[in-house]
């Protein structure tokens, strides 16, 4: 992930790869070329899948649902809608 850690009156920070922290590395890297899409996916599957794990193991329900994704495409719709007002 890439960004930029400049006061607001920046015009054009200069963006730089911004770390992970650790709380959010529930698997090893896999040192996997950013080129090879797919086994991104596969790696992002993962995650989710060791969250679901841990969720099962500790009787807690942190890992993203189908009714997650719902909200967040709301959400997203919100947004584009409020921008073609804007831009309109």
């Amino acid at each position: 992930m890439a960004g930029a850690r400049v006061p607001r009156t920046s015009i054009h920070p200069a963006l730089s790869v911004l770390p992970v922290p650790e709380e959010y590395r529930s698997l090893p890297d896999a040192s996997l070329d950013e080129s090879v899409q797919d086994l991104a996916h596969l790696y992002a599957a993962f995650h989710l899948y060791a969250a679901f794990a841990r969720d099962k193991a500790n009787g807690t329900n942190e890992a993203t649902a189908f009714a997650d994704a719902v909200k967040q495409h709301h959400l997203i719709d919100r947004i584009q809608q409020s921008a073609e007002r804007l831009s309109a």
